[in-house]
């Protein structure tokens, strides 16, 4: 039996076009806050 976390080869491909194709709130997410480094110490991952 699989573990269900275990890493699925054929989501690749959706996961490269969901990288591609984010969405606003995820475009101000990452130039505001996380692309800054203004995370209050945290690392983000």
């Amino acid at each position: 039996m699989r573990h269900p976390l275990e890493y699925n080869k054929h989501l690749k491909p959706l996961a490269r076009k969901l990288r591609g194709e984010g969405t606003k709130g995820e475009a101000i997410l990452w130039f505001y806050a996380l692309k800054a480094r203004k995370m209050y110490g945290y690392q983000f991952n």
